[in-house]
């Protein structure tokens, strides 16, 4: 599962048998073994959201729980709705993915959130209603991920390597550094309602 989960989501494992690790295990409300849980960010900085795994105990069902709550901070943009979208925040970069897709991927999930509140990540589908948006930025090959560093002087980068997270994240850093993971002050556990 961490294998396939490698840059959308970090995977961790905790002995709970460790005495230094009892507290944090009971605060995490682990009550027998193996307990999964999944973490996600929370709308307060620091303050994640945890929830009980209960799926299947193997690495397909893992993978898709994990990738079904990667939060999708990606706005879906068209041609009228481009430019308003370019207007908000002008001075905020911004990254635009133009692809032939209409779901959003859980790699660029993974990247918005790694760039929230840094850069704006939006995506554009190829469809004949979208050509004013393709034209205006000059995009005929999909995927095209372009960055826009934010300004008015500001000219769009095309980025030309592959759709994989870590060479995409080296080039949006031109614009911005991504989030460092900061430590939680206090867990927030979703309790199970039955």
């Amino acid at each position: 599962a961490a294998a396939n989960l490698q840059g959308l989501a970090k995977v961790a494992a905790i002995d709970c048998d460790e005495e230094s690790n009892k507290p944090f295990c009971g605060q995490m409300g682990v009550q027998g073994f193996p307990t999964l849980k999944i973490v996600k960010p929370g709308k307060t900085p620091g303050r994640p959201i945890v929830e009980p795994y209960e799926g299947p105990r193997t690495a397909k069902g893992i993978v898709d729980a994990v990738i079904d709550k990667i939060p999708n901070l990606v706005k879906r943009v068209d041609d009228k709705t481009l430019e308003a979208w370019l207007a908000e925040s002008n001075e905020t970069a911004k990254a635009i993915l133009f692809s032939d897709k209409g779901k959003t991927s859980a790699l660029l999930k993974a990247i918005a959130i790694d760039f929230k509140g840094s850069i704006n990540v939006a995506q554009i589908r190829n469809t004949d209603k979208e050509k004013a948006s393709l034209e205006l930025f000059g995009i005929s090959k999909f995927p095209t991920l372009l960055l826009l560093p934010g300004g008015k002087e500001a000219e769009g980068i095309v980025y030309d390597g592959e759709m994989k997270k870590e060479p995409m994240v080296k080039f949006l850093t031109q614009a911005a550094e991504p989030n460092q993971d900061p430590a939680p002050a206090k867990v927030k556990v979703k309790s199970k309602s039955k």
